[in-house]
């Protein structure tokens, strides 16, 4: 098992920060963001935030061709304060900025 750090990520228009990702397996990671700092939260907040397995290319960004292979794996929880969990899966559409959308389903 190997973890590394990654500093910050969008999702949704949501700026997250203190992304850890954890192997999970051949290529999958468990990545856990949390929401980064802005002006509701000066400090970031570890309430609010995305559990993801799904997985990385060697630049730590997501990685579209094991993902094909690996979809039925890639799973998401989001945990929000006051509106409990939601569990989805991890989607990929064509489109948006860089070419590609990455979507909870």
């Amino acid at each position: 098992m190997g973890k590394r750090l990654v500093s910050k990520l969008c999702l949704n228009g949501l700026a997250f920060s203190r992304l850890a990702c954890i192997l999970e397996g051949p290529l999958l990671y468990r990545i856990t963001l949390h929401l980064a700092r802005s002006k509701q939260f000066p400090e970031g907040s570890l309430r609010y935030g995305y559990e993801l397995t799904a997985p990385l290319d060697a630049q730590g960004h997501l990685d579209q061709e094991e993902w094909v292979e690996k979809r039925a794996y890639c799973r998401v929880r989001r945990f929000w304060l006051d509106e409990g969990e939601r569990h989805g899966v991890l989607v990929h559409r064509s489109g948006g900025a860089g070419g590609a959308t990455w979507m909870i389903d």
